[in-house]
């Protein structure tokens, strides 16, 4: 898994070619349980703590990274999801940052 925070205007919302930066790369360890959106809400919660219980959550936090917001991207295996206002939404992008 990969989350890609957004540089571009605050808060409203992936648009393609927008400016993201690669803040953690991790395996993930949460459950295979087939639910895309159980996995993309176990992400968010976890980057949005300030104490997270996950090994991944809390090098990203030592890392010095912000809450995941709308507009951040997570990839999880080819696939990327923008956080929206409200849940997620599958997206393209440009160039897998990091690649």
């Amino acid at each position: 898994m990969k989350v890609l925070l957004n540089n571009s205007a605050a808060f409203r919302g992936y648009t393609a070619g927008d400016d993201l930066t690669e803040a953690i790369v991790f395996q993930s360890s949460l459950p295979a349980c087939g639910h895309i959106e159980m996995l993309l809400k176990i992400v968010f919660s976890q980057l949005n703590k300030d104490d997270p219980g996950t090994t991944w959550a809390q090098e990203y936090r030592r890392n010095g990274n912000r809450s995941l917001s709308v507009g951040d991207v997570v990839v999880i295996g080819e696939t990327a999801y923008a956080c929206e206002p409200m849940g997620w939404k599958r997206v393209t992008l440009l160039t897998l940052v990091g690649q």
